[in-house]
């Protein structure tokens, strides 16, 4: 599948493949133990339950996060917030959009 891309899109294929299965396998509280090849956007875009949500950063695909409706784990999810310098890089203004990417790419 990269292979047959052309070179100059084959970076931007493997790094949001990549980031998609990444995000899903950690979302069902699996890590990345689990081999990252028997993870298809195609079967998972066959459950509505799941979503998969990337962010685009300054114009750049940056983070994908995976969301389900079905209950995973019984523990709840715990947010943390902390100060930052106001000079750190995490710190900037940065365009934020959010968009619903679920399509099989191949």
């Amino acid at each position: 599948m990269l292979s047959n891309l052309p070179t100059d899109l084959q970076s931007n294929f493997f790094y949001k493949t990549w980031t998609f299965k990444e995000a899903y396998s950690k979302a069902r509280g699996r890590g990345l133990h689990k081999e990252l090849n028997q993870i298809s956007q195609k079967n998972l875009s066959k459950d509505p339950s799941w979503k998969i949500f990337s962010f685009k950063l300054d114009g750049v695909y940056g983070n994908l996060v995976a969301h389900s409706n079905e209950e995973i784990f019984s523990s709840n999810i715990q947010s943390y917030t902390w100060d930052l310098d106001s000079n750190s890089f995490i710190a900037q203004p940065m365009k934020f959009e959010i968009f619903e990417d679920c399509k099989d790419e191949g």
